[in-house]
Parts: structure tokens; sequence; C-alpha cells
């Protein structure tokens, strides 16, 4: 069934641009370091009467005002109150002549995330993995290269196997309890096979009246973690689907918008009943998750191009423009195709794709092309799609035109766009897709205009049915990642080498693990150029995991960022290092201290030493023996006969040495209970307790003198 034909059809001007064009400002940005300079560049159009600009950081909830308003015939504005290392994003609005006399004009608008040698995040934070329990003893080898990936990617991993016939409430309630627990550091969800699907919702976003109108499938009800959900006003029983049918109590929501800004970056990759395509669930699962560790690998990548087809541009709304807004902005007019009439499958069957637009009339399972069609005769060329089209945004029914782009082929990320308008601007900057989604669920007019026409009126921004299949951590630019990172024990620090990255990076970071958090923490200040790397800091403990990934300056048409590879990640083996004498104390991490669990040596009195001794050159009972007068001259033990050495308390020669730094509440150091003293820093104590006996018997007989001579 054809698209809903819209009430207005805009006006019967001949332009030799769409709708769709108008509606947005074809921009991309060339960059440089040295002035800092950030030139936004545009296609004209020949009834612009003028632009407008803003800027602001990344993460500002404001535009403020303008800080260019270049004239109409202006193709391009340079921005040079700009610093290196800032990510900025820009808002550019056209006004034109042709006002509201052409539908798709009111007015034009883009944005694009832009900067100078920006870094990337080193720690993402955490995702929380939920895998449809009865997919994931087939694909546990999958599943297990999935986590080492999103590690490698600087994510730390939750995850939860569950019931695909469990409550939704359930499902929400799960990962609420991990959001909860730490809000600040679990930002992503990642869903794969069949977990129960939410739906919500009083809407039609493609004008289908009464038979697709009512509720939709939903993942934004498991995004979004503080709102409140209902389902006590909502009865339309009206919809040809069951699904579409929402009554009081029947598990289904009333909410049409998503009560607040959705918290967390959630994707799902369900392949479930789709028989066109003659594989299992599992083996289609399988293939897309080989395919994703492919390209997040750099095993293969597509051709730096996009691709927009629109045969939507009848009913005047633009819808369309949701492709130009990004896709021009991620890889410039000159490597975006647009469409002049042949088929969508044509293009994306015979080519590679970074993002591909196809708008058209259609159903559950055919639009542009068909399911069947992706199924067998084309193989979908395209890793990210935008799609737009009568019924198939709904998601959850058998061989499903949106799920089908990510069965076959180079697809791996698919959603309905354009009711309302995705922004993926922020992937020309290193963003996730994640992001992306997150930042299109929680868009308001103050943020992302909309196309200010037909069903893309303010209100249906923000609703319940805006969905992401596909892995939510996948980014735009991957590149080759090292090999082979091995550590080793050199004098108790860690020593790192590996094989170095194809594609000549410019060079490499190291990170550490936490054991306890799984947070990620880059230990090199500037990329390393050879593929050895000796820690100063980081003690050998066994069983810590460190990572090395490569870097490369990434110079796309939004800006320039330091782009990272996947890691190689490597686990120390081999028993904790003792520190040799003379050799500082070490940093032994996290590793707790258990002090108490040696036995005590009674024949000897008890010593304690307050403090760990310092075996390296000279004697050190503490930060210094309280013996009326220091006594570490810094090479040579000079002792004090006047008063006798104090080491503490008391003695207990049978406690462990303490081969770390002085123990404090924010270190723990190493201990070992079955390691011999070394021999020399033996003698010397041994000595020291001589001399003490010395000092004491000397000063009984200088008491005893001064008795009798009294």
């Amino acid at each position: 069934m054809a698209l809903l034909l819209l009430s207005t059809f805009g006006s019967s001007v001949a332009l030799a641009q769409t709708h769709a064009q108008v509606a947005a400002v074809q921009l991309w940005a060339e960059v440089q370091s040295s002035p800092a300079r950030i030139t936004l560049r545009w296609t004209p159009l020949a009834s612009a009467t003028g632009y407008t600009i803003y800027r602001r950081v990344k993460g500002a909830t404001s535009w403020g005002t303008a800080i260019a308003t270049p004239a109409g015939s202006a193709v391009q504005y340079a921005d040079s109150d700009v610093s290196a290392g800032v990510y900025y994003e820009y808002r550019i609005a056209r006004t034109s002549s042709l006002g509201g006399s052409y539908a798709g004009d009111l007015p034009g608008t883009s944005y694009i995330a832009s900067g100078i040698e920006v870094e990337l995040e080193s720690y993402r934070g955490t995702v929380i993995l939920l895998v449809d329990d009865t997919v994931a003893a087939p694909l546990a080898s999958e599943l297990t290269t999935l986590t080492s990936d999103l590690n490698a990617d600087g994510w730390s991993v939750i995850r939860h196997d569950v019931s695909r016939t469990a409550s939704v409430t359930s499902i929400r309630t799960l990962l609420q309890t991990d959001y909860n627990a730490n809000p600040t550091v679990v930002r992503s969800a990642y869903l794969v096979g069949h977990v129960p699907v939410p739906y919500s919702g009083n809407i039609s976003p493609a004008g289908h009246f009464p038979d697709h109108y009512g509720a939709w499938a939903a993942d934004s009800y498991y995004a979004e973690m503080n709102g409140t959900w209902t389902d006590s006003t909502v009865n339309n029983a009206g919809g040809s689907r069951a699904e579409t049918r929402n009554i009081p109590g029947d598990g289904k929501f009333d909410q049409s918008d998503i009560p607040t800004a959705v918290e967390l970056q959630l994707g799902r990759v369900d392949l479930s009943r789709m028989p066109a395509f003659g594989s299992s669930e599992v083996e289609l699962l399988r293939s897309y998750l080989n395919r994703a560790h492919q390209y997040k690998t750099a095993a293969w990548q597509p051709d730096f191009q996009g691709l927009v087809s629109d045969t939507l541009d009848w009913t005047g709304a633009g819808i369309a423009a949701s492709g130009f807004r990004s896709i021009v902005a991620l890889l410039t007019p000159a490597h975006t195709t647009i469409s002049a009439g042949a088929p969508y499958g044509s293009y994306i069957g015979a080519n590679t794709y970074v993002f591909g637009y196809a708008g058209a009339g259609g159903g559950y399972t055919a639009a542009a092309v068909s399911t069947d069609e992706l199924a067998s005769s084309i193989e979908n060329g395209a890793v990210f799609t935008m799609s737009l089209g009568s019924y198939f945004g709904d998601w959850d029914n058998e061989n499903n035109l949106l799920r089908a782009y990510i069965a076959r082929g180079r697809g791996l990320v698919s959603v309905w766009s354009g009711l309302p308008n995705w922004w993926f601007h922020h992937m020309g900057m290193g963003d996730t897709v994640g992001y992306s989604t997150q930042v299109t669920q929680s868009n308001t007019v103050a943020q992302y205009a909309p196309i200010h026409n037909g069903w893309q009126s303010p209100t249906e921004l923000g609703k319940v049915h805006l969905a992401l299949m596909g892995d939510p951590s996948l980014r735009m630019r991957m590149i080759p990642p090292p090999t082979n990172l091995r550590t080793s024990d050199v004098g108790g620090r860690v020593n790192f080498d590996w094989t170095a990255a194809t594609g000549a990076p410019l060079g490499y970071h190291v990170y550490k693990f936490d054991p306890t958090s799984g947070v990620v923490t880059r230990l090199t200040t500037s990329p390393v150029t050879g593929t050895t790397y000796a820690s100063t800091t980081e003690s050998y403990v066994e069983g810590r995991r460190f990572m090395v990934r490569a870097v490369k300056l990434e110079a796309g048409s939004s800006g320039s960022y330091y782009n990272l590879s996947l890691g190689a990640i490597a686990t120390n083996t081999g028993p904790t290092t003792m520190i040799d004498a003379g050799v500082m104390p070490i940093d032994a991490g996290a590793t707790p201290v258990d002090a108490g669990s040696s036995p005590v040596d009674s024949s000897v009195p008890p010593v304690d030493m307050g403090v760990p001794i310092d075996f390296g050159v000279a004697f050190d009972a503490g930060p210094r023996p309280d013996a009326g007068a220091a006594t570490d001259s810094g090479s040579v033990t000079t002792p004090d006969s006047g008063l006798a050495m104090d080491f503490g308390l008391d003695r207990d020669l049978g406690a462990p040495v303490i081969s770390g730094p002085p123990l404090t509440s924010s270190c723990a150091c190493t201990v070992s209970t079955s390691a011999p003293v070394p021999l020399i820093p033996s003698l010397i104590f041994c000595l020291s307790l001589v001399l003490m006996q010395i000092r004491r018997a000397t000063r009984r007989r200088a008491t005893r003198s001064r008795d009798s001579v009294d």
C-alpha cells in the first residue's frame, strides 16, 4: 500500500531541487590547525535570501545567539574563533524567497559536528548486554567475541540472559537496577535476539487510519529510565493487527510520547521470524555478529560514499531531508549520489555505501526494495540505512523490511527516518550510532529543528516508535587494530610488546582495565610510535588486563579527530613479583593486603615496624627512626648511642615483609608470606638489633654508675 497522501502537495513551482533538498542545507566542513579555523561550506540555492549560523560546544543545551549571518549568495563561512581539541556543533538555517509558498522550505536547516584534532573518549561507559536465552548457547562463541570487542572499544559490559517470554516490565526493571546502581557510567543497552518487545501509544506516524492506528513497537520504553508508563487510558481496538490494538490492562502502554529524555543508547538485533532468508534465526544472528566484528576490526570497509533515493517528493513534505541533512554532512555532496529515478536496489546491490537513504511508499515487507529481494537477488551494500515508507516502521512482524536491511549483505544498522528526522551528524566526529539514537529520541524543537511541514510538526518529535535496529556501539569509521599484545615482568613493572597494525597509524595508546569496575584508563600521554612500551609506574600483578589501540588522525567532511582502533588485550600471567632490594617500592594497585594472616613467631618478642621497610640502600625503619635524632644519612646508618632505637611498639619477626610503598588508605601493597628475606638486608637488620642491645646496655651501666655516685 502506498504511503498516505498528505493534504498539501506544495506549490507547482518548477525547481531543479526537490522539496527535501530545499528543506536541508547541504553542509560540510573543512578544518585546519594552524591557525585554528573551521570553514563551513554548503551548496547554493537560487532562492536563498540569507543564512543564520549558530555554534555551541558538544553537550550544551542552548544555541545562544547567532555567530554569523551570511548573505543569500554566500556558500561558505570561516570560523576562526575556535580552539583545537574542542568538539563543536553548528546549526545553519536558510531563509528563502519561496517562503511559505513552497512547502519544503520553512526554513531549510542543517547541523554538523566539527572540531580540530579532537580526542575520542578512552572509556565510553557500561553497556548492558541483554541476550535472548534461546540463542545464548548456540551463539556462545560469537557472544564472547562481541563482549571482547565491546571491551576493546572502551566499554565495560554487564550481561543478562533473559527469557523471550518474560514480561516487558521485568526487563525494564532489570535495566533500571543496573542503571540506578551507577547512573553516570551505565550509558547503553544492546538487545540480542527476540528480547520481549514493548508496545505503546495511540499513534499512526505514517498516516494510516484506522488500520495502523494504535500501539507500535516501542523499544524507547527500555531506553527511558525515570518516566512513568501507564496502561489505563488508551482504548483503541480498531487496528488491523492484534499488536496495534491498545486497550486498558492489556500490557501495552498509553504513552505516545517518550515521557522524559532517554538515558540509554539502545539498539537491538532481532532476526526472528524472517523465513524469506531461508536460514534459521540463529544463523542470521551469527552472520550479523560476525559481520559486525569484521567491520569493527576494519577487515572490510564500505566505499566512502552515500546514497539518497527519494520517491516521496510528490508529498511536498520534504521527508527525505532526513537523508540530506546527515549524509552530506558526513560524506560531502561530492560523495553523495542522488538517485535519478533508478530503483534503490540497483544502487545498493552493485556498490557499497557508508550511508543510504530510501524513501518510498510500501508495506510491512516492501518499499524501495522488498524483503524477498534483500534475501535473494539484492545484497544490501549500505552499512547504515535510513528508510521510510508505510507500515514497516512498526517492525515486530514476520519478514519485516526494517529488520531485513540488516539480515544479509553489508547492512548493520537500520532506522525508520523521516517521521520524524534522525540526527547522525555526530558520527562524523567518532560518536556511536547509539549516541545518535539517544539524541533523536530525546530531541526537542530547541535542539534540532524538525522539517516544518505535514506530519513533521513539533508535536511529532520524541515519539515512542523511534528505534534502532543494530549494534548501538557501531562507529562510522574504523581502523585496523594491533595484534598479539604480550605483557611481561621487567623488574616488577609491566612491559608491553605487540604486532603493528596495518595502515600506518600515527601510533598507539596503552590502557589498563580496572579489575573491579572494568573502567579503562589511558597510561600513555602521547601515542607510542614503536611496538613496545615499558611502564615506569604499573606493577606487574597477576590477572591484571591491559590494552593497546592504534591511533589515526581522521580528517573527514566534518572535522578531524584522533580515531581509535579496537584494542589488542592481554592479561598478566604468572605470580606477582617481589621487588628486588634496591628497586624502589612498587605500587601493587588494588591487591588487598591481609597482613594478619601470617602466623606469629612466638620465639621472638614481636616487633611492629610501623611502616614498611625500604631495603634499597640505607636501612630505613620508617619515615625516619625515632632515635632522638635522625639516623638515616642517605647511604649509611649512623647509630645514635644516646637513646635506644624505637622501631615502633613491639616486635613481630614472623610478620610478612611488605614490599610496596607505605600502607595508606589509598594504596594496597603486595604481600608475600613465602619469599625469603634477602640475605644482605637481613644481616643489616640483625646488626641493627645488636647495636640496639649495646646501646641499651651502655645506658643501663651509665645509670648504675650515677646511682652508685649518688
